[in-house]
C-alpha cells in the first residue's frame, strides 16, 4: 500500500500502513537538505506544479482564444 500524503494545518501528515508520521514544516526542510538531489527535484516540482495551478487558474489558452466554446 502506498502512504498517503496530508497537509494539515502547515504539517505533513504520513499515513503508511503501520505506522502515522507527522513532520513540521522545519522538520521537511531539514531532511530534504540532506539529500542536494533530492532538494533539486523537490523545487523543480514545485515550479511545475505552481505553473500548473497558475495555468488552471487562467484557463487554457485554446479556451481564451474561443470565449470558452467548444471549437
Amino acid at each position: 500500500m502506498t502512504p498517503r500524503v496530508i497537509l494539515d494545518g502547515g504539517r505533513v501528515v504520513i499515513r503508511a500502513p503501520r505506522c502515522v508520521l507527522v513532520l513540521e514544516p522545519a522538520e521537511v526542510a531539514a531532511l530534504v537538505r540532506l539529500d542536494p538531489e533530492t532538494w533539486a527535484r523537490a523545487i523543480r516540482r514545485g515550479k511545475h506544479w505552481r505553473r500548473g495551478e497558475a495555468t488552471a487558474r487562467r484557463g487554457s489558452p485554446a479556451a481564451r482564444e474561443t470565449n470558452g466554446r467548444a471549437v
